[in-house]
């Protein structure tokens, strides 16, 4: 394998992170910063002679059984012939040796650090170098994925507050056209709230929700967990509330049909009747029925559509 200019690079600067501790002496503080720099570049030299293979690594080792021979021989054939990746590898092991193989040679603390080089240590300290950069790139995915859930939750809390707030307008606009109608907007919990004193004050009252029948008794389907079906009396409804709600069970309960707003007054209803768990629930009898079509609230308008009755 024929390395790059900047993988050759890489490699002199990556020696610079492995630990002393691949060196049969230590280069740590009492280390003259000549035998320390003869262990960064003997480091530099293994990682990029480990990279090699084929005829370049060939060509590279030649060169460095060579390099310390009165009369080393040199990298082409005989007569100068080019022998391609061989004569590649041994020139590039020239170029990246001749600075060492100098100092080496004149400076003692260098040439000992760079012959404190121990295979055996060397695979620990890149082992644990390998070990050091596999945490800290799952550190760093980490923290990337929590930015991102962080992101993702404040768009959450964003979409949520602009739903509320669009919501809130609808309901409000909504609630005027009710009252207009004579009507008043109320919520399913509102109604469980108050449904005594609405029901004594005989206020007229405006509820969204479902229509829905079981067993040939009406039903406003509303929101509310434990209370999420609420009785409605239709018997004595307008004329056009029947039509609707009749609209509704003929297109087997389509949402765009039945999706409506039921107003009347409250009704006293007993549940489980004779029994020990009796209870006084809120019922409707109702008045008018208003389809709710899905553009009630006109975007970027104050003007409400009007539902039809």
């Amino acid at each position: 394998m024929r390395p790059s200019l900047r993988t050759i690079a890489g490699c002199f600067l990556a020696a610079a992170f492995v630990s002393g501790a691949a060196f049969g002496q230590s280069a740590g503080p009492s280390a003259s910063p000549a035998f320390a720099q003869g262990v960064t570049d003997r480091q530099a030299w293994e990682t990029w002679f480990a990279g090699l293979s084929g005829q370049y690594r060939a060509g590279a080792e030649f060169w460095a059984s060579q390099r310390s021979l009165p009369n080393p021989a040199g990298c082409f054939a005989g007569g100068g012939r080019n022998l391609g990746d061989w004569s590649q590898g041994c020139i590039e092991a020239q170029h990246l040796l001749r600075p060492s193989d100098m100092k080496r040679k004149a400076d003692p603390e260098y040439r000992l650090g760079w012959n404190s080089y121990d295979p055996e240590r060397a695979e620990e300290a890149r082992q644990a170098q390998l070990e050091r950069d596999r945490q800290a790139l799952q550190r760093m995915q980490e923290d990337a994925e929590k930015a991102t859930q962080a992101q993702l939750e404040r768009d959450r809390q964003v979409r949520e507050r602009m739903h509320e707030e669009a919501e809130k307008e609808r309901l409000t606009k909504l609630a005027s056209w009710l009252e207009a109608r004579g009507f008043k907007l109320v919520s399913p919990l509102d109604l469980w709230l108050d449904w005594h004193d609405l029901r004594a004050a005989g206020t007229q009252i405006a509820i969204e929700g479902t229509y829905r029948t079981e067993m040939d008794i009406d039903y406003l389907e509303v929101p509310l967990k434990e209370e999420p079906l609420i009785r409605v009396y239709t018997d004595t409804a307008s004329r056009n509330a029947r039509k609707s709600l009749l609209e509704c069970r003929e297109s087997d309960f389509d949402p765009a049909k039945c999706r409506m707003i039921v107003g009347g007054t409250v009704h006293l209803c007993v549940r489980n009747q004779g029994q020990l768990n009796e209870k006084e629930i809120p019922c409707m009898t109702a008045q008018e029925v208003f389809l709710v079509p899905d553009d009630l609230i006109t975007s970027g308008s104050d003007s409400v559509t009007s539902p039809r009755s």
